[in-house]
């Protein structure tokens, strides 16, 4: 069971591995195990299909509770949202993070489409996070 998730996505260019895409998350889980559990997140380079404990029912609307936010090292200056990390942080990992995010919420009662949240390079650079859409996952 997850509430309050908030996801993360965006691209760097990384002085070593040249430009990545960084995917991240964070949410409030309930263990409904006795012991300990994990979660692997299987990103094929294709396309994406959420299975949240079962086959997901590609038509059916699901209640979101949401922040995505979206980030890109081709900004301009003044764009987004400065990030702060804590002191301590690695050096080696802050180079695979951003230094600004721009962000919206999805939820407070709404469901949509079962599916992805997506926008286009183009958009993301304008600012137009009205443009974000929930992709639907492609039948098998």
């Amino acid at each position: 069971m997850f509430s309050g998730t908030i996801v993360y996505c965006g691209r760097q260019h990384h002085p070593e591995h040249g430009l990545i895409h960084v995917l991240g998350y964070q949410n409030s889980a309930a263990n409904l195990a006795d012991g300990p559990n994990a979660m692997l997140l299987h990103l094929p380079t294709r396309q994406l299909t959420p299975r949240p404990g079962g086959a997901p029912e590609l038509d059916a609307p699901v209640a979101v509770d949401h922040w995505v936010l979206l980030s890109t090292d081709q900004a301009p200056a003044d764009w987004g949202a400065a990030v702060a990390y804590p002191g301590d942080m690695r050096h080696h990992l802050r180079a695979f993070l951003p230094a600004t995010v721009v962000g919206r919420y999805f939820g407070s009662g709404q469901a949509l489409p079962n599916g992805d949240f997506a926008i286009s390079h183009r958009d993301l650079l304008s600012g137009v996070l009205d443009r974000i859409e929930r992709l639907r996952p492609a039948p098998w």
